[in-house]
């Protein structure tokens, strides 16, 4: 799948009720995480963090699942 036929499918997903929480660690994933309900940048680099505030950097998987559990309207266990 390229990044076009990615970024429309992105953008189809609210026509299916669903939440969508979507790491991503470079410039090529920042239209995803913008079309995202939770857009997190999971270990990116530094100059990607620094140009793109909006989304919480995270480090580590151990952090992106609480990242994930804290996102979600289910109860996820830790």
């Amino acid at each position: 799948m390229g990044i076009k036929e990615l970024e429309a499918t992105t953008r189809d997903i609210p026509d299916y009720d669903v939440l969508m929480t979507q790491p991503g660690d470079s410039y090529n994933d920042t239209t995803m995480l913008g079309e995202a309900d939770h857009g997190f940048l999971f270990d990116a680099p530094e100059n990607v963090i620094r140009e793109f505030p909006q989304f919480p950097p995270i480090h580590g998987y151990d952090a992106l699942k609480e990242a994930i559990r804290k996102a979600s309207i289910r109860d996820i266990p830790a």
